[in-house]
């Protein structure tokens, strides 16, 4: 299954997410992201543990960054933003 993105990334979060993907692959443990953020000196906050993160998880501790990159590459897209921009205006 998977993931789905609300909102784009924060640029230090994409960063970090980029970071790994180059560093161990595209797909890393709990402790390997970690392990990154430390030895670069990033900030690491415990949002990349929590919804809607976790939902690229694929197994327990190992998530899928390469699928947050690209989901987060879709909505950048601008049909995908009209439709964002739709949707939340809907919910108003």
């Amino acid at each position: 299954m998977a993931g789905i993105l609300r909102r784009n990334l924060k640029p230090e979060m994409r960063s970090l997410i980029e970071g790994v993907v180059k560093s161990v692959g595209s797909t890393a443990s709990r402790k390997q992201i970690m392990g990154f953020a430390t030895t670069n000196g990033l900030t690491f906050d415990w949002w990349l543990f929590n919804y809607p993160f976790k939902s690229f998880k694929v197994q327990r501790g190992l998530y899928d960054l390469q699928a947050i990159l690209n989901a987060d590459d879709e909505l950048s897209r601008p049909e995908t933003q009209e439709s964002t921009n739709l949707s939340d205006e809907a919910t108003v």
